[in-house]
């Protein structure tokens, strides 16, 4: 009983052996590969490390990934920037018998290192300058010095004549007149303290609009400086426009931006007001019309000297503007209701 056993366990043995066998020589050749695979990728892996770490810190990938990056990765140095800073640090050698001159057996080669600070080129300019040779004559030296024998001309040598230039006759049309100079201009003027200023107050005439949309004359009083010509110079304001606190007043004018007065001329109680085509261009239509000229009128007449206004447009006498609004005669205050 004990053999049979005994033979039972050979034989399971051997089978196990047999089966091992057969498993081997079917995966034998997989095994071969995959190993074989395994080396080539190891050996491209450890060549291409420096690039690997590289790319792994400037892409960040890591820190994208996981939150943050590991040391070795951030404190990697790339070959690259090795060779960049070693190129840097290196010293220049420069061969001193080269630049001096001096004769240097072949066997004793002489080399200085010297930093790129204190290289030749940074030395003085004095000591690369060579020293004339002694027989040479230089100035300020004695005649006939180193055996150099000349004259010094005791007498000025008289100068060469030069041609007077030709002279071209050019035509009477060509030659400019002479043109009188107002040398007043020039003058300095005294300049007027703020005691000598004198003010005066302008009345000057806008208008407003109320909720319902009606157009009322406004009189508004400002201060100014007084001017030589107070008629010229109070259309030129209300053409600019009232000022901050007239608008908080809730004063407007409604003369066409643009408008410039061109001539200003008093005459037997008619002001003849010159101003340029802006004036006749109204977007607002006949109310700004209307407008607008009671603005001039009742500015203009303010003084004494004025009782009507002719108005003109660029220097002509026109019958209306826009939709018929009359200017073809002068206009007074009573024309207006």
């Amino acid at each position: 009983m004990s053999e049979l056993n005994e033979q039972a366990v050979v034989d399971e043995a051997d089978d196990e052996k047999e089966s091992l066998r057969d498993f081997f020589k079917s995966k034998g050749l997989f095994i071969i590969i995959w190993l074989f695979c395994f080396v080539v990728v190891s050996i491209v892996f450890l060549v291409k490390l420096d690039d690997i770490k590289t790319n792994l810190k400037d892409t960040r990938f890591f820190e994208r990934i996981f939150g943050s990056t590991p040391v070795f990765i951030e404190n990697h140095v790339s070959k690259k920037e090795k060779q960049k800073t070693d190129l840097g640090e290196k010293e220049t050698v420069i061969n001193i018998d080269k630049i001096s001159g001096r004769n240097v057996p072949r066997g004793d080669d002489i080399s200085e290192t010297i930093p790129m600070e204190e290289s030749v080129w940074s030395r003085p300019t004095e000591s690369l300058v060579e020293e004339p040779p002694a027989d040479v004559q230089q100035p300020g030296d004695d005649v006939g010095a180193a055996g150099i024998d000349y004259e010094i001309p005791t007498e000025e040598q008289p100068a060469a004549e030069v041609e007077p230039p030709a002279v071209y006759p050019v035509e009477e049309e060509f030659i400019p007149k002479s043109i009188p100079v107002d040398n007043s201009v020039f003058e300095e003027k005294p300049v007027r303290s703020l005691a000598d200023v004198q003010m005066m107050n302008a009345k000057l005439w806008f208008v407003s609009v109320d909720a319902d949309g009606r157009i009322t004359r406004r009189q508004c009083t400002r201060r100014i400086v007084k001017a030589d010509a107070p008629l010229t110079n109070n259309i030129k304001l209300i053409l600019q426009g009232p000022d901050s606190r007239e608008l908080d007043d809730g004063c407007m004018s409604l003369i066409p931006n643009g408008t410039r007065l061109i001539t200003a001329l008093v005459k037997d109680g008619v002001a003849f007001l010159n101003f340029s085509q802006e004036f006749e261009s109204n977007r607002l239509g006949a109310e700004g019309y209307l407008a607008q000229l009671q603005q001039v009128v009742f500015t203009s007449t303010e003084f004494a000297t004025v009782k009507s206004v002719q108005i003109l447009i660029d220097g002509h006498k026109k019958e209306t503007l826009g939709d018929g609004v009359w200017i073809g005669s002068p206009l007074s205050r009573s024309d207006f209701k």
